[in-house]
């Protein structure tokens, strides 16, 4: 299945930032965030991901392989997607990829006892849709 890219417009002052979506079988949705994951970009990301539920999945995987920075716009995003009320599905949110620097935000802020992360999106996927 093909990414679909959201966001490839430049915004503010990070030209090379985007996410990509991939709807996959089984109730499975796959976010991928490009670039720096900043104030400066965070609506662009949180308006990608957001319209992306529209496809009720049952389970949220949202990658930073290739993120380059993320600060603390980056994890109020998170959670208030992790806050946000689904009518009809219960979803689980699982992350992947996490570079050593927002491992460590996660790790100083206690978001590693709210989210569950995974080395890959592999990973994250092959542990089925049921919450964590």
């Amino acid at each position: 299945m093909e990414a679909t890219p959201y966001g490839t417009e430049p915004f503010g002052q990070q030209p090379d930032f985007w996410v990509s979506s991939d709807v996959l079988p089984d109730g499975q949705l796959v976010c991928r965030v490009f670039g720096d994951l900043d104030a400066d970009t965070v609506r662009t990301a949180e308006d990608a991901i957001t319209t992306s539920l529209l496809e009720s999945p049952r389970l949220l995987v949202i990658d930073f392989a290739h993120c380059s920075f993320f600060d603390s716009s980056g994890l109020g995003m998170l959670i208030r997607l992790r806050n946000r009320p689904t009518e009809t599905i219960d979803m689980t949110i699982r992350l992947s990829g996490l570079p050593l620097t927002m491992s460590r935000i996660f790790s100083f802020t206690g978001a590693d006892s709210i989210f569950t992360t995974w080395p890959t999106v592999a990973d994250a996927l092959a542990s089925g849709t049921a919450p964590d």
